[in-house]
Formats: C-alpha cells, sequence, structure tokens
C-alpha cells in the first residue's frame, strides 16, 4: 500500500494506472515488487496465529486470484462484509523474518524502511503487492480508496493486537516526528489507532513502541 513522502501534502495522488503514485496518496505500505519476483506471504488463521506461508504473487507479476477475489470484494462491499475483505487481504500482505514478536511499522522506502528493518533484524511487516492499488482503485474516488485502503492496514493492526504480539515498534522517526511532518499519512493512522485501541489489548506506550504488559 510505494512512494516517497516528506512533511508536506502529498504531490501524487491515487490513480487506477500507477500504485506508486498512489502509495504518495499518503504513506508507504507496499513497495513495486520486481516482475520477476514472488511476495511470500505469511497467514494467519481467524485466532491470529501464523500459519503456513502462501504465495499471493505469481513470478509474472500478478496477484494470486484469491487475493483478487478480496480484492474485488473489498472495493464492491462495505460496513461488516467489507471488514472481511480487509481482513482477508491484510492475512496475505503480512510477512516475517525470523521474530515473530515484534511488529515493525513505519514509513515505505525503497532500500529500507520499516521493511528492511524488519527484514534485517527480523519482525512482521504489513506490505500489499504491486498491483494492490491498481486493482483497488478501479471505479473508485480517491476518498473512498484510501478509506478501504486503510481499512486493510487497521485490520494488519488488529491481528497483531489479537494475537498479542509483544511489541510494536515504530522505525526510523519518533511519533511526534510523524504527527508533525506527516500527519496525512498512513504511518499517522497506524499510530492514532494503536493510540485509541492498544490499551484495550493490555499495551503500553514505551517511547516509539507498543509494548505487551498484561
Amino acid at each position: 500500500m510505494s512512494g516517497a513522502e516528506d512533511g508536506a501534502p502529498p504531490q501524487s495522488h491515487v490513480t487506477p494506472q500507477d500504485s506508486e503514485q498512489a502509495r504518495n496518496y499518503g504513506d508507504e505500505q507496499s513497495s513495486p515488487a520486481a516482475s520477476n519476483e514472488e511476495s511470500i506471504s505469511t497467514k494467519l488463521d481467524d485466532h491470529g496465529v501464523i500459519s503456513q506461508d502462501s504465495k499471493v504473487t505469481a513470478s509474472n507479476g500478478s496477484i494470486s486470484a484469491e487475493l483478487e477475489a478480496a480484492i474485488n470484494g473489498l472495493r464492491n462491499t462495505s460496513g461488516v462484509e467489507a471488514d472481511r475483505y480487509a481482513r482477508k487481504i491484510a492475512e496475505l500482505s503480512t510477512h516475517t523474518a525470523g521474530n515473530l514478536d515484534r511488529v515493525v511499522v513505519g514509513k515505505w522506502e525503497k532500500d529500507g524502511g520499516y521493511v528492511g528493518e524488519a527484514k534485517k533484524n527480523g519482525g512482521i511487516w504489513y506490505e500489499t503487492g504491486p498491483n494492490f492499488f491498481s486493482k483497488l482503485s478501479e471505479g473508485l474516488d480517491e476518498l473512498t480508496i484510501k478509506e478501504k485502503a486503510w481499512n486493510v492496514n487497521k485490520q494488519f493492526l488488529l491481528m497483531q493486537l489479537q494475537r498479542g504480539v509483544h511489541r510494536i515498534t515504530l522505525f526510523g522517526e519518533t511519533i511526534e516526528a510523524v504527527k508533525s511532518f506527516r500527519a496525512r499519512s498512513y504511518t499517522a493512522l497506524e499510530i492514532e489507532f494503536l493510540d485509541k485501541n492498544a490499551g484495550d489489548y493490555g499495551y503500553i506506550r514505551e517511547s516509539n513502541s507498543w509494548v505487551k504488559v498484561k
């Protein structure tokens, strides 16, 4: 869900033709994967338990039939039904490297950012495939696209809270900096969501992380 982002209002907005511009719309949760690579997603079951890996993009860069069906469902529904499709997309967009007790969030960068941190030092991260925004955007206005894309992001965070992951960490910047300079970003929405909801699942905020204490 790719793009550079600074403190200024985004200069590019979501278009069905360009998923990289779509990330400039507010944040940086998905990288444009190389067309000859496979994206591996770790799925979580209904109880938030990590299950076996599944391929969500084919070697030619196209998305799987399961993911495409979920995107189509999210685009064409609302309410509880849309939440169900958003959760499925979140499951298929959850990736892991080593440490399953740590979720990493933050700004997407082409050769680093929160994804690079999780890959290097271990963690769970959310990253949609290269065609997510182009598929989701079909026939929708920009506000609706951002609302639906955020629903997927939110479902990812909710799954991690429900699973009881030990720590959710903002990487590469402070919470205050995000609020001050990237207030329109998905990272800012993540911070707001966690500040409002993490406590209900036994978390407290420590510096730039939310830590499970009970």
